[in-house]
């Protein structure tokens, strides 16, 4: 499918008077379309990363972030018409029961900079609470592409359309376990594994995939500061499926 033919599955946007909640149902189906739009939306990530010239933009704007976020907000209001955050293209808040969270390039310094590994974040909020989340990195060191996602109701989280049964209440510290940090941590790599130590740190661009990786079980930790997060609309989709896995 390409982006031109993504075709939502509601003749018209479902609004907040005719959800006011969303069943568990409602929820997995709901997940299904947001995959089928993030991942469409991907390939214009991935488009981007292989310009010859490199890609657009500098600092931490990138032209392809507004581009990705202004195919995704009408797509994602038309499945549900609610409130909607955004990082590049502003913010309807009216107070509505639902509210759509984007980024659609979390990463964009490192991505700008060369680095794989930067993600497309959305989320959805119930009364403040995540209920569903998608996280997708298309551009990867290895080549690949990956996706996770959950949903309230959704037994477990969804790695590339495929279930996976991860929990950290069981975790364990040892040489096995892995940290995802940010990419600056390959600066000072000793210091790093030092204090990764038994285990080992990987390093990637995107809170969003970092916290993802965690919660799909990729024998991973990850770091929280107390004093906020960068991007609070990564915390919000990758919390969902957080929770799935008793991770948060």
């Amino acid at each position: 499918m390409g982006i031109d033919d993504l075709t939502p599955n509601h003749s018209r946007p479902q609004t907040e008077s005719e959800h006011s909640i969303l069943s568990p149902m409602d929820y997995e189906s709901l997940l299904a379309q947001v995959v089928q739009l993030v991942e469409d939306a991907g390939l214009l990530l991935i488009t981007e990363w292989q310009r010859p010239e490199g890609p657009r933009g500098s600092g931490d704007k990138a032209d392809v972030d507004v581009e990705i976020e202004s195919l995704l907000k009408p797509r994602l209001l038309q499945l549900l018409d609610c409130d909607f955050w955004g990082e590049e293209t502003g913010h309807r808040l009216t107070g509505a029961r639902y509210c759509w969270v984007v980024d659609p390039n979390d990463g964009t310094a490192d991505f700008l900079k060369g680095h794989k590994g930067s993600a497309i974040s959305v989320g959805l909020l119930e009364d403040a609470q995540p209920v569903l989340g998608v996280v997708y990195a298309p551009v990867l060191l290895d080549g690949d592409s990956d996706c996770v996602a959950w949903a309230k109701g959704a037994p477990c989280v969804l790695r590339n359309g495929s279930p996976i049964k991860a929990t950290l209440t069981q975790k364990e510290w040892n040489q096995d376990s892995r940290v995802m940090v940010s990419t600056a941590a390959t600066n000072k790599p000793e210091i790093n594994s030092e204090l990764c130590s038994p285990g080992c740190f990987v390093a990637m661009p995107s809170i969003a995939y970092r916290l993802a990786r965690v919660a799909a079980g990729d024998g991973g930790f990850y770091p929280i500061s107390t004093d906020g997060f960068e991007k609070a609309e990564n915390f919000k989709s990758c919390r969902a499926t957080l929770r799935r896995i008793r991770g948060l």
